[in-house]
Parts: C-alpha cells; structure tokens; sequence
C-alpha cells in the first residue's frame, strides 16, 4: 500500500487561511501534516497544529528541555561566566528557531 502524494503548498496554504482551523488558542487541523505551522499573522511566530496532539505535545516540551536545559545544567555545574551563559542561551535560541523553521515547511 502506498501513501498518497503529500498536499501542494497550496493546498496547505489553504488550509491554513481557513478561520475553522483556528481556536483562541492555537491551530488545529488534522488534513494538514506539517506539526509547525505560521501564525495567523506570520509576522509573529509559528505555533503548532495541536490536531496532531501526541507530537505537538512532545515537540512542545522537547523544545522548552531544549531552550532551558543546557543553561541550566551550566549553571549547575559552576558556570559563572556570563558570556559563556549568553553563548548558550543564544545557542539554544537559535537551535530551537531552526528546528521550528524546519518543522514549519511543507513536507516534499
């Protein structure tokens, strides 16, 4: 059994215009594949489809452990130096800004 060819960026682009697929708290459509998608105003950030509960679920704390944890486990273990700190915090920024901006294109 074979998958069925994934959806044109139009098709998504679609789907992601369409106000039924938008709660006051995020995105929800099932029909779309993509975990991370562009906010209503994509000036503002993407947000994840939550009709793909489990992942967006894990995806949401994987990207929080990521965005936190290596700070912190510096500071814990004596790191004091505040460049090296902003290094990682930058870092870890930048790590989870890629990821989402990976996650957030249309599958090929």
């Amino acid at each position: 059994m074979t998958n069925p060819p994934p959806p044109s960026r139009e098709a998504l682009d679609a789907l992601w215009r369409d106000p039924a697929h938008w709660r006051w708290w995020g995105y929800v459509c099932p029909e779309d594949p993509r975990l991370v998608v562009p906010k209503c105003n994509p000036s503002m950030g993407w947000t994840l489809n939550f009709a793909h509960r489990r992942r967006a679920w894990a995806l949401l704390f994987g990207l929080i452990a990521l965005a936190v944890g290596p700070t912190y486990l510096a500071v814990g273990l004596g790191v004091r130096r505040v460049g090296a700190i902003l290094l990682l915090v930058a870092l870890s920024a930048a790590a989870v800004i890629g990821i989402s901006v990976w996650l957030a294109r249309p599958p090929r």
